[in-house]
């Protein structure tokens, strides 16, 4: 496995929607005030949004990093090594991955972002 340093931050605009990207360590934190407005910004049409993460959290977790998906005030989900996998993510199908139950995630949930 990679001795990972990630070290830096990204600050990005989509649709006026703004994202911080920042690497910390093992550990990339991705936060947005409009989380749910950006992953319904993201998505794809030709993959679900589900298939994607599961992907992407599977990926992390080979290569020993976690990615911490949040609010500046609320962490939604953490991705890769760092997940612990409870009843939520077992329900959505996403191993290595942990959905924190709070109004953002809900929100996310009850749009549908994440189809």
């Amino acid at each position: 496995m990679t001795n990972w340093n990630l070290e830096g931050e990204v600050l990005l605009e989509l649709e006026g929607n703004t994202l911080l990207l920042r690497g910390e360590g093992k550990r990339v934190i991705l936060t947005s005030d409009a989380l749910p407005e950006v992953l319904r910004e993201l998505r794809y049409k030709q993959n679900s949004a589900r298939l994607r993460l599961k992907k992407l959290a599977e990926s992390l977790h080979q290569v020993g990093l976690t990615l911490r998906i949040g609010t500046s005030t609320k962490l939604v989900a953490i991705l890769g090594s760092e997940a612990k996998v409870g009843l939520f993510s077992r329900l959505l199908g996403i191993p290595h991955a942990e959905v924190k139950l709070n109004g953002v995630s809900l929100k996310i949930l009850k749009s549908q972002a994440w189809n």
